[in-house]
């Protein structure tokens, strides 16, 4: 029995197994610790995510870059699972496209197109989808995806309910047919009670479906067309119910998508003009977008995680002809589809030209400045191109035994190739070099490419690597802003800090909203001791980035080193609000309390910070100095002040002057004289080797002779004179012996 004429009640458990275990496989490289391209910023360092109390905020908030709130919850309710691990971001998305499968195969059954496990089985394997699936941060694709699919498969089921409540209407007819049915069933016109039932609840879960799609990624948007394209096509005419069924869709999807456009036009497009061209070249390049997309579905050899941004020109008139082509497409399968072709094609390219219709260009989005094209935004339309597949091998297995053969045989290639490419291209999202790589190799104009190899080699120390993709993006988009700001950043780690700030100040005169370029001035003020600078230049990322924590801490640090604790400690009380787990921020609000003298919140600080990192030296070194020389410190105090040190030593103190000697005055405080002097003696051996002149000098005043009885020419041993605990500065905040900030 074929696909389309199995009972669809009964949920066939070989073939859903099989389509789970064709995802799985496929995609099983691509189950590794790597975060590409916008994983960190949307996902990893987002304050929302992060924070406990952030749920309400990725509801509300808009800040946001685009609104996707289920998107975003669900990457709140991973963080509590997986924290900083991808991989379990990773399979999640590998799950939720697992489901989107099944569903798509349940949907294309419904809707009678033959051979509906193929279709579902190449969308399980298709290449184009790994841009989705193997990327964290487009979880909106994956998820929005199942609810798509679902809402669809609601609506299907809850027309098929409702034909029968026509006397006029024929029963639904397959979507590749030909032709319209010209019998019925007996009884087909009777609609019971359960039916009614069944049907109202059909259709309450395909709106409820579509609100979750729509609240996962607005780009769904146009399924209400698909939906009464749908019914029109099984009945061959539109009913006044049918209006009314689709009504609610409409308002849903109004709505959410006037939302969507608003934080698309607010938060991630802002002044900047993405779309440069005018009306007639959009609407020219309209046929250059769906060509491009029908191309990689069909034959996906030569995909990439950026393409080259077009020129279309349209003054020019072949830049005109993807366009004219696509119209006489159009025209050609309207006139066909009452012959043998049927109506299967027009429909599959109706299908994506209308699903697509939001990100053709037309209108302005942000990924517009780096291409017109991209697999992850034709991801829906994946579904109309293998459903047309399908039909193609359901229509040629109904011909002779050779052509029968030779489809199947055909198909099985199809999904042994596509499967093998998915591999590849999964495997190399799993490393995100390896991926940019092959980016610039296939399309050496694609600017952004460039910018994110450039700025993965940065990040590992390979200078000389990086700079001429980060120069070449440059070249190829002189006003992008980021380009620069790596380039200052390179030149900044190269010592030629005139030419780093010289970049990073022309990154802010391109786009003054660049956080990342404020922050490098800021570290570049810092290492250059003009805290005061530095703490003005993390003030504006924080106006910037207003959940950005690190801003914070590092603005926190700045005022700290430039003697304005009272002001660190508002700052840093801000952070913790925000992210309440966050150790460096914990550590740094205790020395800026220790400066203003507030000891015991500055001891609570520490407290929390080495139960949050109980791995950290540093939080462990300051919390034993503040016990154990607090105002009224009790025996207790300094017991636990013991405890603390001497986890500070064994957590990393060991090669840190200061906290090796700050040990020795508390055993000499507790009269362990010969454990005293032993850890002295180490403190000044390590001080003499890294050079620390600091320790050196307070353990020389402190200890007299100590610089003879370590000489070579060992003298005797001398008793440590009674020492000042503690009685240096407290390690500067984002120092090497606490935490960065």
């Amino acid at each position: 029995m074929s696909d389309s004429h199995r009972p669809v009640t009964r949920f066939a458990l070989l073939p859903a197994a099989a389509l789970i275990l064709l995802s799985t496989i496929t995609y099983a490289p691509s189950l590794v610790p790597e975060r590409l391209w916008d994983d960190n910023e949307l996902v990893f360092n987002n304050a929302h995510v992060r924070r406990p109390g952030g749920l309400t905020q990725l509801w509300t908030s808009g800040e946001l870059l685009d609104y996707y709130p289920l998107t975003w919850t669900s990457f709140w309710a991973e963080w509590r699972l997986w924290g900083e691990n991808p991989v379990g971001y990773r399979a999640t998305n590998l799950a939720l496209h697992a489901l989107a499968t099944l569903l798509l195969w349940r949907v294309l059954l419904r809707l009678g197109v033959p051979a509906a496990w193929f279709g579902a089985a190449l969308f399980a394997v298709h290449p184009v989808c790994v841009a989705s699936v193997a990327w964290i941060s487009q979880r909106k694709n994956t998820l929005s995806m199942v609810f798509f699919l679902l809402s669809a498969l609601a609506w299907i089921r809850a027309s098929a309910a409702t034909a029968a409540d026509d006397a006029a209407a024929a029963p639904p007819k397959p979507i590749g047919s030909a032709s319209r049915s010209r019998g019925s069933k007996a009884g087909a016109g009777q609609l019971s009670a359960g039916q009614v039932g069944g049907t109202w609840g059909w259709w309450v879960l395909s709106i409820a479906a579509y609100a979750a799609a729509m609240l996962s990624k607005v780009s769904v948007v146009m399924l209400p067309a698909v939906l009464l394209a749908i019914r029109f096509v099984q009945r061959g005419r539109f009913a006044r119910r049918d209006v009314a069924a689709i009504a609610p869709f409409v308002v849903i999807g109004a709505i959410l998508a006037a939302v969507g456009v608003h934080y698309q036009q607010a938060n991630a497009i802002g002044t900047e003009i993405v779309r440069p061209e005018g009306l007639l070249s959009r609407i020219a390049s309209v046929g250059w977008v769906v060509w491009f997309y029908f191309r990689t579905a069909l034959l996906p050899t030569d995909l990439a995680m950026v393409y080259p941004r077009w020129d279309v020109n349209p003054a020019q008139l072949m830049h005109w002809l993807p366009l004219a082509a696509l119209v006489a497409a159009l025209l050609l399968q309207w006139r066909a589809r009452h012959g043998l072709v049927g109506r299967a094609p027009l429909f599959a390219t109706a299908y994506v030209i209308v699903i697509l219709a939001p990100v053709l260009g037309l209108a302005s989005m942000a990924y517009s400045r780096i291409s017109l094209v991209s697999d992850h935004l034709q991801h829906l339309a994946i579904p109309g191109v293998t459903a047309l597949a399908a039909w193609g091998l359901g229509t040629a297995l109904r011909g002779a035994a050779a052509a029968r053969s030779a489809a199947l045989v055909a198909a099985t290639g199809v999904l042994i190739v596509f499967g093998g490419l998915t591999w590849q291209r999964a495997a190399l999202f799993g490393v995100q070099e390896r991926l940019w790589e092959e980016n610039v190799r296939r399309h050496p104009q694609a600017w952004m490419a460039h910018q994110n190899l450039g700025a993965v080699r940065l990040i590992a120390g390979r200078l000389d690597e990086a700079e001429p993709h980060i120069r070449k993006a440059i070249e190829l988009r002189p006003g992008f802003g980021a380009a620069h700001a790596n380039l200052g950043v390179l030149r900044a780690r190269q010592g030629r800090i005139a030419d780093a700030k010289s970049a990073l100040n022309e990154a802010i005169r391109l786009n003054p909203r660049h956080a990342a370029a404020h922050r490098s001035l800021g570290e570049l003020a810092r290492s250059e001791d003009r805290h005061s600078d530095a703490a003005a230049s993390f003030a504006r990322v924080v106006e910037l980035s207003p959940h950005d924590t690190s801003a914070y801490n590092a603005l926190g640090a700045s005022l700290v080193a430039a003697g304005r604790a009272a002001e660190a400690v508002s700052v840093l009380r801000t952070a913790t609000r925000q992210d309440p787990l966050g150790a460096t921020i914990r550590f740094n609000l205790g020395y800026a309390l220790e400066l203003t003298e507030r000891i015991d919140d500055a001891i609570a600080e520490y407290r929390e910070a080495v139960r949050l990192a109980p791995q950290d030296h540093a939080s462990w070194h300051r919390l034993a100095v503040l016990l154990a020389t607090r105002s009224g410190a009790t025996e207790a105090d300094v017991a636990e002040a013991m405890e603390c040190s001497t986890r500070a030593v064994e957590r990393g103190g060991e090669n840190e002057a200061e906290i090796l000697y700050d040990h020795s005055c508390l055993l000499a405080m507790l009269r362990r004289e010969a454990e005293a002097r032993s850890f002295a003696e180490r403190a000044y051996r390590v001080a003499r080797a890294r050079g620390d002149a600091v320790q050196i000098a307070r353990i020389e005043a402190e200890i007299p002779g100590i610089r003879e009885a370590l000489a070579p020419e060992r003298g005797s041993a001398t008793q440590p004179a009674d020492a000042a605990w503690g009685s240096t500065q407290p390690a500067e905040a984002g120092s090497e012996s606490s935490q960065q900030p």
